[in-house]
Formats: C-alpha cells, sequence, structure tokens
C-alpha cells in the first residue's frame, strides 16, 4: 500500500496540496496533469496530414466492457482536438497552413481549409479473457476493419476448410485458444489472409507499424506484470514488445482488484513501465465490479479519451513515417492484412 502511494505521489505535481476533488479527485487530476506537461512539451500540435492511426488493446479486466463507449469517444475527441475552439460560431474563412516537406522545396505549403474532419482511424485488439466482458459485434462499425475485433487467432490460426458463406471452419492449437474462448472462432471472416510465406505481413508487426499510438485500456494485473518482463505470449504484448518509444505513445490505464493493486509487486512493474517510456494514466477509487470499494478502477472514459486526445496533439506524424520507411525499405504506408 505504501509502495503504490509512494508511485502516485512521485506522479503528482509540487501544487502545494491544492488539488481539488479529494484525496482520490487530487491523485487523478495530478497524476494526469504531471504526464500531460509532460507530453505537451515536446512537440506543438500541428493538423495531421494523415489520418490518425490508432491501437487500442484490452486486456482481462471487467473493465474492458466500456470499450464500445471509448472507442467512438476517442476518435471524436481526436477530432475534436485540431478543430478551432469556435469553429462551431466561427464565420471565419482562414485556412490552416500544412508543411509538406519536399526534397525540391523544403518551404513547400499546402492550405488546409480548417473545417476539413479529422480522419481517425482505430484497430481494437483484444486478449482472450478480455473477449468475456464485451460484445465484439459492436465495435464492428467503429473500426478500422471489418472484423470488429482482433485477437491471437487472426495471427496463429490454420484454416483447414471453409463451411459457409460466413464462417470458416478452423483448426487450432487447444493451448492457444479454450473452449470458453470459442467465440473468437466468429471473428475470422471468409476472405481475411492470414500469413502464409515469407514476404506476408505478419500482424503484430504490421499493426506496431500501422499505429501512431497505442492505448491499452484496460491493462490489467496479469498484462502489467508480462510488460514489465517483456513477456510477449499474445497479439497485444507482442506488438507492445515491438513498440518504437522514440516517435510514438504507449499509453496504459490500469485497471484491477484493489488488493491486486496494493500488492507490493504493482508498484515496481508500473516504475519499469515508466522506465520503458509508457505513459500511465492511474486508475481511480470507487465501488468495483466484484463489489469491494477501493482504489484501482479503471480511469473514466473521459478522461482517457482526453489524454489520447491531447497526446495526438503533440504527434509528429513526419516523424513517423520516416521510422516505418526506414524500418521497412518502403515510402508507402504500412501494409496489414485484408480483413474484407
Amino acid at each position: 500500500m505504501l509502495a503504490i502511494a509512494a508511485w502516485l505521489h512521485s506522479l503528482l505535481p509540487e501544487r502545494g496540496g491544492q488539488e481539488a476533488g479529494g484525496a482520490t479527485g487530487g491523485l487523478m487530476t495530478g497524476a494526469s496533469s504531471a504526464i500531460r506537461s509532460s507530453a505537451s512539451t515536446r512537440l506543438a500540435s500541428t493538423r495531421p496530414h494523415r489520418p490518425v492511426r490508432i491501437v487500442l488493446g484490452l486486456s482481462g479486466s471487467v473493465a474492458a466492457i466500456k470499450a464500445p463507449l471509448l472507442v467512438p469517444l476517442i476518435k471524436q475527441r481526436v477530432a475534436a482536438a485540431f478543430q478551432p475552439a469556435d469553429s462551431a460560431t466561427s464565420t471565419s474563412v482562414e485556412a490552416d497552413i500544412k508543411v509538406e516537406p519536399s526534397h525540391e522545396d523544403s518551404n513547400n505549403l499546402e492550405v488546409v481549409p480548417p473545417s476539413a474532419p479529422i480522419q481517425v482511424e482505430v484497430h481494437v485488439v483484444a486478449t482472450e479473457h478480455a473477449a468475456h466482458f464485451f460484445n465484439a459485434e459492436s465495435l464492428r462499425s467503429e473500426t478500422a476493419n471489418q472484423t470488429g475485433v482482433l485477437t491471437d487467432v487472426h495471427e496463429w490460426v490454420r484454416i483447414s476448410e471453409q463451411l459457409g458463406s460466413d464462417i470458416m471452419c478452423i483448426t487450432l492449437n487447444e493451448s492457444l485458444v479454450s473452449k470458453r474462448s470459442s467465440a473468437f472462432l466468429v471473428y475470422l471472416r471468409v476472405g481475411y489472409k492470414k500469413w502464409s510465406k515469407i514476404g506476408d505481413p505478419v500482424l503484430h508487426i504490421a499493426l506496431r507499424g500501422w499505429a501512431d499510438l497505442l492505448v491499452i485500456a484496460p491493462l490489467d494485473a496479469n498484462t502489467l506484470a508480462k510488460l514489465s518482463h517483456g513477456m510477449c505470449d499474445n497479439l497485444l504484448t507482442c506488438i507492445a514488445r515491438a513498440w518504437d518509444y522514440t516517435t510514438r505513445p504507449l499509453i496504459v490505464c490500469p485497471a484491477m482488484n484493489t488488493f491486486m493493486w496494493d500488492h507490493p509487486a504493482t508498484a515496481r512493474q508500473l516504475d519499469m513501465l515508466q522506465s520503458l517510456g509508457m505513459e500511465i494514466v492511474p486508475p481511480i477509487a470507487k465501488r468495483l465490479a466484484c463489489g469491494d470499494l477501493g482504489f484501482g478502477a479503471m480511469a473514466e472514459v473521459q478522461t482517457i479519451a482526453d489524454f489520447v486526445a491531447e497526446r495526438v496533439r503533440t504527434l509528429d506524424l513526419h516523424a513517423i513515417d520516416a521510422a516505418n520507411e526506414r524500418a521497412t525499405g518502403r515510402a508507402s504506408s504500412p501494409q496489414l492484412p485484408s480483413f474484407d
């Protein structure tokens, strides 16, 4: 308990205890402010020259039930972050100026109307246990693919035969997918192109290159322990293990029972995540799903969406594109498998 309190205190800005909202509210506001202040000094926000790409990771906490609320809210808040504050009432015809680097003319400028909507694309990646808490179909219209949710099945299945127009029969390693997660099978639609030969996209590497930002919300105790030790035994942790912290953020939102949160290992593991470069949105105190009253609930979806939107404003998408080009030797956008 003392270790967790010390870790939370380390996130707080020195404001003489002036945070509002009581002890819990002060911790949440102060920690978020401290992390946001650090992030916002890295780069002045510029209007994106292409869609902003986000991977939302879901691990096995009951807070995964909030995914259908979180995905559209993130898209909304990120898009709104690049609109003028008075865009709803202003009649100004001013336009944003966007710098497009050119080998021949470094002053090449493109005029972008301020009313042009910002495109935000989201892929949702869920662990096996996370799928127990929400309906993947509810996310189909909000994600950047027709699958709705990507899981271990999409990277490590072996297709054996087609049974009908909607669902394929697939052969699975029993240690990979249990009977309890058989619902995963419906996510694999006819037309999905799995890896089959050298040169095909490897899903976790493709998503790592595609994404400008990875947010894991919720981050359960199990996945926290895995990430702090560098483990990568599922699609989500493989993406995190391959992550490029030099150009793009990785944000985690812990969620667990109070007794798990207070365990001495938790503070050490959170320190490790921060040392790797991950940014942490601390949990809050409330009545938990198990009925207990205490600290450990995932931050509110509005808090997470606002944090992501503010962090996106600091991104240098040109630097991300350049890093992808160096990694792949291609100037084109990262190639993802087909999810049609």
